[in-house]
């Protein structure tokens, strides 16, 4: 595990980091890219729903 770690430090380029939406934008460009995007989005719906579910249930 420790020299994974130390492979992609090595390796990385920052300057070519794009984040979140670098990688939504190119999961568009793939083939039925669109509807991969809609089921990406919908699960981040539904994960969004059941933590507040979560939150108003929660016992602290």
């Amino acid at each position: 595990m420790g020299l994974l770690f130390i492979i992609a430090t090595v390796t990385a380029r920052p300057q070519e980091c794009t984040g979140l939406d670098g990688g939504l934008k190119a999961l568009r460009e793939q083939p039925y890219g669109v509807y991969m995007l809609t089921a990406v989005g919908a699960g981040l719906i539904c994960y969004g729903l059941y933590l507040m579910v979560k939150a108003k249930f929660a016992r602290m």
